[in-house]
């Protein structure tokens, strides 16, 4: 497969940049496209990445290496589906099988047992009884509750730290994209409501901003897996961010590093 040379160029110096993760969102414009299509060389590979709203196509492996392109839809434009999500109504004796099951456990990352956890979920939730209505408010709260952390940043950006567990984030009020998705992931397993941790890469050329990013995503049933940020308080994500990884938490993902989350080479396949 050819790949650009201003492609591994691009790469290169991403290489050096602070990721996306290491970085608040608000200075960043995300483009509204409704779809948009790459063609990807990576390291590693996961099969969540070909899954609503993404499908992959052209997939091989050679020498270790995946080639593959991928096509990342708006799942907010997808109307029908979110009119299923809106009717969704909420039950603290719903039941889960198999694998979604998982992703109501406790993890080591992921701790929901502290009384404060527990007095967060009784008042933030009170008489709630639609589950996008409790995702929305856990998206609201989780962003305004913590503070981005450039020290922690920089202590990730070095390779010192992966991510904090629950208990850390609830005592500093601070963090990165991951603790944003710790505290809010469980915040949704202490409801009942079944959360995986995602990781996955983002690249706006346009604005020269490329970077790797984790959000959470919330199943629904009747809807399947629901991509939120907790970080910006969206329950959607541009199509500028791709699925790469999900788990129940961050070494949940498999991943040693956001290092395997950055491509040997991305480029944007134009329609």
């Amino acid at each position: 497969m050819y790949i650009p040379p201003n492609n591994i160029i691009i790469i290169k110096y991403m290489q050096k940049l602070l990721f996306l993760f290491l970085l608040p969102l608000i200075p960043f414009s995300f483009p509204c496209h409704a779809q948009t299509t790459y063609r990807m060389v990576t390291r590693n590979y996961s099969p969540v990445t070909d899954s609503y709203p993404q499908e992959v196509s052209n997939f091989k492996k050679a020498d270790s290496v995946y080639y593959f392109t991928v096509k990342v839809s708006k799942a907010y434009d997808d109307t029908l589906k979110r009119k299923v999500a809106e009717k969704v109504l909420y039950s603290p004796n719903d039941i889960y099988d198999g694998e979604v099951a998982s992703y109501l456990n406790p993890t080591r990352l992921i701790d929901y047992s502290s009384p404060t956890i527990e007095l967060i979920t009784d008042s933030l939730f009170k008489g709630e009884d639609s589950i996008m209505t409790i995702i929305k408010k856990g998206l609201e709260f989780v962003s305004h509750y913590i503070s981005f952390d450039d020290s922690l940043a920089t202590a990730i950006s070095r390779g010192d730290c992966k991510t904090l567990d629950v208990n850390h984030i609830l005592q500093r009020k601070k963090g990165t994209c991951s603790e944003y998705t710790n505290l809010f992931t469980a915040l949704m397993r202490k409801k009942g409501i079944p959360c995986r941790f995602v990781a996955g890469f983002i690249f706006i050329p346009e604005q020269k901003f490329y970077g790797c990013h984790a959000w959470a995503e919330c199943y629904l049933k009747q809807y399947g897996w629901m991509a939120v940020d907790p970080q910006s308080g969206k329950s959607w994500l541009p199509t500028t961010i791709i699925r790469l990884f999900a788990g129940t938490d961050y070494t949940g993902c498999g991943l040693n590093s956001f290092m395997d989350l950055v491509p040997k080479s991305i480029e944007i396949v134009k329609e």
